[in-house]
């Protein structure tokens, strides 16, 4: 009786076992279709990221002239510019925009201005400018903006193509001026001159639902280049946190070694989002980049709060596309410059 008893028992445990291991395998599968939710959620692009930050890797990366002089300049240039940046920020939950132009972009950064004006946004209110160039400083000045130059450039002529040399030129100071505004405490919007607005972005960034996210990208469409991340480097909302630091330190340190910002920024971001857990991510077609306005077609833009003409390889190109969705100021941006 004894051991018919305990072959029992053990029959049973043994049955229950079986039925534990079933269940953890339907539980596995279902967690693999459904994957858990972290404190960071999924990215729109669907990476399951690692839930605690991997180890270190330093990057190899140089502390070369260009980056010397930014520094041997920065806690003068911030002397003057800090209080004002702040005091914009003060006025948007600690935000920002930033835009760097120069002469031949003037009257792409008038059009972002005359497109606002026509949709009482308070843009002007809300915007730094930094230039590169004298000239176009001093046509921003007469505009009454809040704006810098950066001292010891003179980069006034537009590059003939999209990664050419002389758009090389303007690639380092694309990444100097998010990571010098960080410096300053405050969370960074900064984009590109070739864009407008059709509602003010910020309450979307500023959402508590995505205050977890430290930097959010519009997406780069099908450009089998940006895989994996298909992020567009020119319109970014970059929360300051560490993470975000650590990673414009990094794009920082390597802003001479291309002729495209986003050859330094997609291998630092993809490092980043693995080994330090930065919070990435695409923002919905709402934020319309240059891909969505290629073809005969007018896309509608009742529903869209940014459209951005990157695609493209010249102004006229630019132009030509604004003229499509009835959002090219000529009249407005000829009378400012």
């Amino acid at each position: 009786m004894y051991w018919t008893r305990s072959f029992v028992l053990q029959l049973t445990m043994f049955v229950l076992l079986l039925l534990m291991q079933f269940k953890l395998g339907i539980f596995n599968h279902v967690m693999s279709v459904f994957p858990r939710q972290t404190e960071y959620h999924q990215d729109s692009f669907d990476w399951n990221k690692p839930d605690q930050p991997q180890r270190m890797v330093n990057s190899e990366s140089e502390f070369g002239p260009s980056q010397m002089a930014f520094h041997e300049t920065l806690k003068a240039r911030h002397a003057v510019i800090g209080p004002k940046i702040r005091a914009i920020a003060a006025r948007y939950k600690n935000a920002v925009v930033i835009m760097l132009v120069n002469y031949s972009q003037l009257s792409l950064l008038f059009n972002f201005l005359c497109a606002c004006d026509e949709k009482f946004l308070p843009c002007r209110e809300m915007i730094f400018v930094f230039t590169l160039d004298s000239k176009s400083q001093k046509v921003v000045e007469r505009q009454a903006l809040h704006s810098y130059h950066y001292e010891n450039t003179d980069l006034s002529e537009a590059p003939k193509t999209f990664g050419d040399e002389q758009y090389a030129k303007f690639v380092f100071w694309q990444i100097a001026v998010v990571y010098d505004v960080l410096h300053l405490g405050v969370d960074v919007l900064v984009q590109d001159n070739d864009i407008v607005w059709f509602s003010d972005p910020l309450p979307y960034f500023q959402k508590q639902s995505r205050a977890h996210l430290d930097m959010l990208f519009m997406s780069d469409g099908d450009s089998t280049t940006e895989q994996p991340i298909y992020a567009n480097a020119g319109f970014i909302f970059n929360r300051n946190s560490e993470r975000t630091r650590k990673f414009w330190t990094d794009a920082f340190l390597n802003g001479h070694r291309e002729k495209k910002q986003q050859l330094i920024m997609k291998p630092l971001l993809i490092h980043h989002y693995f080994t330090r857990n930065l919070r990435l991510f695409i923002l919905p077609d709402i934020f319309a980049n240059g891909h969505r306005f290629r073809g005969a077609g007018r896309l509608s833009t009742a529903t869209l709060t940014v459209a951005h003409m990157s695609w493209t390889t010249n102004l006229t190109q630019k132009i030509e596309r604004f003229r499509k969705i009835r959002q090219w100021h000529e009249e407005c941006v000829n009378h400012r410059l």
